[in-house]
């Protein structure tokens, strides 16, 4: 009787383990394809390359804000009824995003990827930095 216990805990052990597997693909660029909300925005407006709790941008118009990175290498990115199209790619050993803005011109940028999982997404864009501008913290949600 004792075996028949054993072996079967261990047939569901196995059978368990087996369906705990999930199929599909975990790649970062499959994480990042999809569609993206903005949750909050730090800005280092102290300049001091630390994101502190005074520093969250509250404007409540992040909630319109929503980029798609599409599985082609293209994205889209919409404030409202304004609508930007572009290209993304991982860059950097899958640490960076490049982003190419091609709506009414050429502009690249480079933002470092803190985190990215399935349904979430922490970047640090320091583009603008050199020109006056502040570190920016965003934090999304996949849709």
């Amino acid at each position: 009787m004792k075996k028949y216990v054993i072996g079967a805990l261990l047939i569901s052990a196995v059978c368990i383990a087996a369906s705990c597997k999930k199929p599909g693909n975990s790649s970062p660029a499959s994480n990042l394809e999809g569609s993206w909300f903005v949750n909050k925005v730090y800005l280092d407006t102290n300049r001091n390359g630390i994101m502190d709790a005074n520093e969250l941008f509250t404007d409540t118009s992040l909630a319109h804000q929503v980029i798609r990175f599409n599985t082609d290498g293209t994205l889209v990115s919409t404030y409202y009824s304004s609508v930007s199209h572009g290209t993304w790619q991982l860059v950097n050993g899958n640490t960076y995003i490049k982003t190419t803005d091609t709506s009414g011109g050429t502009t690249t940028s480079y933002v470092l990827i803190l985190s990215l999982t399935p349904a979430s997404l922490e970047i640090k864009d320091t583009t603008g930095v050199g020109a006056g501008g502040y570190i920016v913290w965003e934090f999304l949600t996949k849709q």
